[in-house]
């Protein structure tokens, strides 16, 4: 134990609660004991000196432990780990804990058994921004919205319009493809409305609303929209292009046309 704190670079008293393999009741206290917070012995004396409550000073097993919600077989080595990540992203309910920047998990059976400590720490859990990934093929789209330019392939063969990015043309088969400059404004053909974050990422956007936008030079791409209630957008309203900084890339959102010439 005194080793697995050392490579972690922690301190017993910087752990905030700890989610512990619980099949049995003396289990815990071994592991207390295994993991130094007490002496070898003195697992049940430890255990009476602290409130394991999610609102005591020592909490353990947060979301009930298996005591509390039964073995869940192959999950078992799975649901400590799940329950420390969601009290560092500020996920777990009414059980929240008020300081919850790093985790000790144990598990001893199941799906990620390993009869070892886990450390999650806030620093390590923090969901990272989501942005995409340029490749070869879609490099001059991203390259046009950094110039707050829209660009779209359009097949030198037949004409037809290609959207997303590819290397051959999706009417045709023709690798003749070319980017053409477009104005980016259009009309909202369908959207939704994402009630629930799809990814801890999210959580603290604004309801994202999911549009799918109509360009006037005819090819549709799936756009988020900005500066709109949810309750205001219909489809056919007219919207403008908007272009997004995030870290290295630009993206493009759009907006209702009025409220972008306004």
């Amino acid at each position: 134990a005194d080793q697995a704190f050392t490579m972690a670079g922690i301190s017993r008293s910087q752990v905030d609660a700890c989610q512990l393999y619980d099949c049995y009741t003396i289990t815990v206290l071994l592991t207390l004991e295994d993991a130094g917070f007490c002496e070898k012995g003195q697992g049940a004396a430890f255990v009476n000196d602290h409130d394991l409550s999610y609102a005591g000073n020592f909490p353990i097993n947060t979301n009930g432990g298996q005591l509390g919600f039964g073995q869940p077989g192959a999950a078992g080595g799975m649901i400590h780990i799940v329950e420390a990540v969601r009290q560092i992203q500020g996920r777990a309910g009414e059980r929240q804990l008020s300081s919850a920047d790093t985790m000790l998990s144990q598990a001893m059976a199941g799906s990620l058994a390993n009869k070892r400590l886990l450390y999650c720490r806030e620093a390590d859990m923090r969901p990272a921004p989501i942005v995409p990934v340029a490749t070869p093929t879609s490099q001059p789209f991203w390259d046009a919205l950094a110039e707050r330019r829209v660009e779209i392939q359009r097949c030198d063969d037949c004409s037809s319009w290609v959207f997303y990015p590819r290397v051959r043309c999706a009417a045709c088969l023709s690798p003749a493809l070319t980017w053409t400059e477009v104005s980016g404004e259009g009309t909202v053909y369908t959207f939704t409305v994402a009630r629930q974050p799809t990814t801890p990422a999210f959580a603290d956007v604004a309801t994202p609303i999911i549009a799918v936008v109509e360009l006037d030079e005819g090819p549709r791409l799936t756009t988020t929209l900005e500066s709109i209630e949810p309750g205001d957008v219909r489809v056919g309203m007219r919207v403008q292009p908007v272009f997004v900084d995030a870290g290295d890339m630009t993206l493009l959102r759009h907006q209702p046309a009025d409220e972008a010439e306004s």
